[in-house]
């Protein structure tokens, strides 16, 4: 799970109005009419850190590295982690670079479960983000984050495994432990234009070390 997280690992963090509205709206239009920059999803299979396509386990497309977007999301997060830290009880860590790509996840698309540092080449990731945002009126449903209690976590408590169910809310991101079994339940976007789909920006926090 990389760094340890004291106390109960299974939290998340949230925070509504992450991006002032013309950043919003700066966002929202860049991803309009950028829409030929996004490619199939990959996912990475267990023993190859190299992504592969495999639509039985994620469907979506994505746009890695958007620069004209990419320094405003690190600026943002940044000034978000001492806070965030504070509220998942971390010790000073020296927290290195932020990903950040753009997910688009259309009518009858999903994420199965899965842990975001599973392979060797991210150990690094120590939280993962998630940030959503759509045209209004909501133009698809379904499509909630889920996320899965560790079962060992779950037997130190001498409970039953919890599980969370955050349901995508324009302009609110939520940070977790990049270790957490995780999902993206299937959209349903009667239209099928892009434009309906479910917008994330998402990515990686990492630390150094």
């Amino acid at each position: 799970m990389g760094i340890p997280f004291p106390g109960d690992i299974f939290q998340f963090v949230t925070f509504e109005e992450f991006l002032a509205p013309a950043q919003l709206q700066m966002v929202t239009e860049f991803v309009r009419k950028n829409e030929s920059r996004f490619k199939p999803s990959s996912v990475v299979q267990r023993g190859n850190n190299n992504g592969v396509v495999d639509q039985n386990q994620r469907r979506s497309v994505i746009m890695d590295h958007p620069d004209e977007v990419e320094t405003l999301f690190q600026d943002n997060i940044r000034r978000l982690l001492p806070e965030v830290a504070r509220r998942f009880s971390l010790p000073n860590l020296a927290f290195d670079t932020i990903d950040v790509q753009i997910t688009a996840t259309n009518d009858g698309e999903f994420f199965v479960a899965h842990q975001d540092n599973g392979g060797s080449h991210f150990k690094s990731r120590l939280l993962s983000y998630v940030y959503f945002f759509h045209r209004e009126p909501k133009p698809f449903s379904g499509g909630e984050l889920r996320l899965y209690e560790p079962p060992e976590n779950a037997a130190r408590l001498k409970a039953a495994p919890r599980q969370s169910t955050i349901t995508p809310h324009r302009n609110g991101i939520v940070f977790f432990p990049s270790g957490l079994l995780h999902e993206i339940r299937p959209v349903k976007a009667p239209s099928k234009k892009f434009d309906d789909s479910r917008f994330t920006v998402n990515g990686w926090i990492h630390v150094k070390g």
